[in-house]
């Protein structure tokens, strides 16, 4: 009998801890400050599975493009608590995340960037604890960069990096610009930046809010849809520069529409078949109403034109 407690207690925990990082469907929301247009959101959404290297990975993209983004996917694995990132320029992986680590550890990444592709960076572990997030109790990493006037950051088991002590070191689902100055000694000063996790998703630990109700509204930031149909379906880039790619997950065949936000029609397409299709709003800078409709269902979703 004890034997079968002992199973059930294992059992029962297993599926009270998260499993793996970049989990399918995760969905990291983060803003993105931009000296041209303001602030708006962008979505990190984990979309496949892969196999590199005899490894089981996942694939995530980005909605948006923002200064510290060194590619528009990015692939990686957990093993053992080590989260390891594919660095596509080396053709290796490299240790991105150690859950494991303590206070004094660290860790080295070698991250991606085209002008210097052996820019190897430290991340030092300063203190760990814990949080509570819909029932999991989760480790928590305070961590800083390079050395002891490197940039400090906030790192929660299963989520990744949450917040970031000093702007403009910014981030996505990796450190952001001031590592890329670091490596290759290049940064635009009007260029958008990251500001931090908003909100963060996944099936295992449900439905985070960093920021407060009133700036991350599930509605608004879950994929950046207005009105939620059926398809799964997403647009990207976004914002954008004109050109607009469609995922229209599982709808065979759709229509476009695109309204100003005063209700004006500014483009329109029917009898759209996917998966993806691309198209270009020739239209000025600002906010728009991107709408798929397909067999009476309809799906909006904010479009950002640069």
């Amino acid at each position: 009998m004890k034997f079968l407690y002992t199973i059930l207690f294992i059992s029962i925990w297993f599926q009270l801890k998260p499993q793996s990082f970049a989990p399918l469907g995760a969905k990291w929301t983060f803003g993105i400050s931009d000296f041209w247009v303001g602030w708006y959101p962008t979505t990190w959404t984990t979309i496949k599975d892969t196999m590199i290297q005899g490894k089981s990975c996942t694939v995530s993209r980005r909605s948006a493009y923002a200064t510290g983004d060194v590619s528009d996917h990015f692939i990686c694995y957990q093993d053992s608590g080590i989260v390891y990132w594919y660095n596509e320029i080396a053709s290796e992986f490299t240790s991105f995340i150690n859950f494991n680590a303590d206070s004094g550890d660290y860790w080295t990444t070698t991250y991606p960037y085209y002008y210097n592709d052996t820019c190897k960076i430290r991340t030092y572990v300063d203190s760990t604890d814990s949080v509570n997030i819909n029932g999991f109790k989760l480790k928590r990493l305070y961590v800083h960069l390079i050395d002891s006037g490197g940039p400090s950051y906030t790192i929660i088991e299963g989520i990744g990096l949450t917040s970031a002590s000093r702007s403009p070191y910014s981030h996505g689902l990796y450190p952001g610009q001031h590592l890329k100055w670091y490596c290759d000694r290049s940064s635009v000063s009007d260029a958008p930046e990251y500001d931090g996790l908003r909100c963060y998703e996944d099936s295992i630990i449900g439905f985070v809010d960093f920021n407060g109700a009133d700036d991350c509204d599930k509605a608004f930031y879950h994929g950046i849809l207005v009105n939620q149909g059926k398809s799964n379906g997403q647009i990207f880039p976004n914002p954008n520069r004109g050109l607009v790619n469609i995922e229209m997950g599982d709808l065979k065949e759709v229509s476009i529409t695109v309204f100003n936000l005063g209700g004006q029609l500014i483009y329109h397409e029917e009898k759209v078949t996917g998966p993806t299709h691309q198209f270009e709003l020739d239209a000025e800078q600002g906010f728009y109403i991107l709408e798929i409709s397909s067999q009476g269902e309809k799906q909006q979703f904010k479009l950002i034109r640069k």
